[in-house]
């Protein structure tokens, strides 16, 4: 439970406390606290999201946190405050600096919503960005990993609306989507890789007029479900069955994928719903014995 959007700033969960660490200061605030346990904590340099056990969501803006604390630390002194009654004015500022120095705003209570009613397992964020797809969403969102079988996908407003719910035939441990909005990636306790893409809805001409949101125009359609190496029919009830890790490359261009069995496969994203998108497969220092990769690909890292 510890996110590092940005050079030297640190968010990190403790107890029912969410804390900033400034590594280059060393000072450490508290944010902002929750009513739960967090279960997963993630963060940009816009927003921190937190899960609990029970399917409990946090969605926080840092800017939010940054106008509050200011309000905080912006006293406002009435006539009684200035004591003593004779005092000039710079001995006034020099008061007023001081009280403001010394006054720690308390951290603010984030408000919670339910995704769920199991763990939220993981939460990654996408924003909008030049060059996405014209079907990619407008807005900031959140893609919520549950262990209800479900993925939902919820926009980082006001208002934390859910976008789409998309359920699986596992606990799902991760769902990322591509840089340019197009494809989602999940991965789960069993043992394959799910592609969804984003495709128009289809909807009558009258419902096309009377649609007031653009992100609801799309929706998530799974295109193809990919068996991932060292993981057979055979050993889908082993214990070690499942991913917890996967990755877009920052071009979008190349998907990572690692098993708990140690093994990593790469995937060139544009062709990953036809055969022969696997670029690469290799083992991590320890992989799990017995368990090899038999697709008789190039065993060394592709650098992302």
């Amino acid at each position: 439970m510890i996110a590092s959007p940005q050079p030297n700033i640190v968010y990190y969960a403790s107890g029912q406390d969410i804390t900033s660490l400034n590594t280059k200061t060393r000072e450490r605030e508290v944010i902002f606290s929750v009513k739960f346990a967090p279960r997963c904590l993630t963060a940009s340099k816009e927003w921190i999201c937190v899960g609990g056990d029970e399917g409990e969501y946090v969605a926080v803006s840092l800017a939010d946190i940054k106008a509050s604390r200011e309000a905080a630390l912006d006293v406002d002194f009435d006539a009684d405050d200035r004591l003593p009654l004779d005092l000039d004015i710079n001995s006034m500022h020099r008061f007023r600096e001081s009280a403001r120095r010394n006054r720690v705003p308390k951290p603010m209570t984030a408000k919670s919503a339910k995704v769920g009613m199991e763990i939220v397992n993981c939460i990654t964020l996408w924003m909008p960005s030049a060059g996405v797809s014209r079907t990619a969403y407008t807005i900031p969102v959140s893609v919520v990993a549950n262990n209800d079988r479900t993925v939902i996908i919820q926009s980082l407003s006001e208002d934390a609306e859910t976008l789409q719910k998309i359920t699986f035939p596992a606990c799902v441990n991760r769902a990322v989507i591509s840089p340019d909005g197009f494809t989602l990636a999940t991965i789960s306790d069993d043992p394959y890789l799910y592609i969804h893409e984003r495709r128009r809805i289809e909807r009558s001409k009258e419902s096309w007029i009377n649609a007031s949101n653009p992100n609801l125009d799309y929706e998530w359609v799974q295109m193809c479900r990919i068996q991932l190496e060292g993981q057979g029919r055979a050993e889908e009830q082993h214990e070690m069955k499942g991913c917890f890790a996967v990755c877009f490359s920052s071009t979008g261009r190349y998907l990572a994928v690692a098993t708990q069995f140690g093994i990593i496969q790469v995937f060139e994203v544009g062709t990953i719903t036809e055969s022969g998108s696997l670029v690469a497969v290799f083992t991590t220092s320890r992989p799990c014995a017995g368990i090899r990769a038999s697709s008789g690909m190039p065993s060394c890292p592709v650098l992302l």
